[in-house]
């Protein structure tokens, strides 16, 4: 659903881990609303209970940006075998 230039960059993902917390929160409090007649402000509310951590919206938030941090590491290290790979072949193969 993301357009093409998102769906490779870090806002892309960035966004991707806003929408699904948002998307968690609307469900857990419609899903409480709904289904177990619990007012849906109080679920909402206990979302910024410290007491009541950790939320399935916050659980949510933080596999994303695992996500985005693991993500970030395998392009760091692609780009620094790619660095490391040229470098090597410069070094080694006699250019004529």
């Amino acid at each position: 659903m993301l357009p093409q230039r998102l769906r490779t960059s870090y806002a892309g993902l960035v966004l991707l881990a806003g929408a699904a917390t948002l998307a968690t929160v609307v469900f857990e409090a419609a899903w409480y609303g709904l289904v177990n007649g619990i007012d849906p402000m109080r679920v909402l509310a206990a979302n910024f209970d410290p007491d009541l951590m950790p939320r399935p919206a916050q659980k949510i938030l933080v596999a994303s940006l695992a996500v985005i941090a693991v993500t970030a590491g395998r392009r760091g290290f692609l780009a620094a075998n790619r660095l490391w790979t040229k470098r090597y072949i410069q070094r080694t193969i006699p250019t004529s």
